[in-house]
């Protein structure tokens, strides 16, 4: 993904969309009646941009913590879905020296 370097909504916007489309993307088991969900998180900034992305995952009985991401860094975690006890995971997303942040629901 390229991105120029520019400090806006419209930026953030474009990497949390990435965020979701793999979200949306991955399941680890095609056979598995409720199989793990990924999430994979990516600060994909330009590389002479040192901007950190400051990330938070939770739900109601779990919280992954709050990570930092360097340029090129990645978080990444799953969870087992669950049919009978959904589990609502929400991630809070937003980059230093910015107003701008984002929140999206996980499945």
């Amino acid at each position: 993904m390229v991105t120029t370097i520019t400090r806006s909504p419209l930026l953030l916007l474009q990497v949390l969309l990435a965020t979701v489309a793999t979200l949306l993307a991955g399941t680890s088991s095609a056979f598995s009646l409720w199989p793990y969900q990924h999430v994979h998180i990516v600060n994909d900034f330009p590389a002479d941009d040192d901007t950190v992305l400051h990330v938070h995952c939770f739900s109601r009985n779990d919280d992954r913590g709050h990570v930092d991401l360097g340029v090129g860094k990645e978080f990444t975690w799953r969870f087992k879905l669950n049919a009978f006890r959904p589990t609502r995971w929400r991630c809070e997303v937003y980059a230093d020296d910015t107003n701008h942040h984002a929140t999206f629901a996980v499945a």
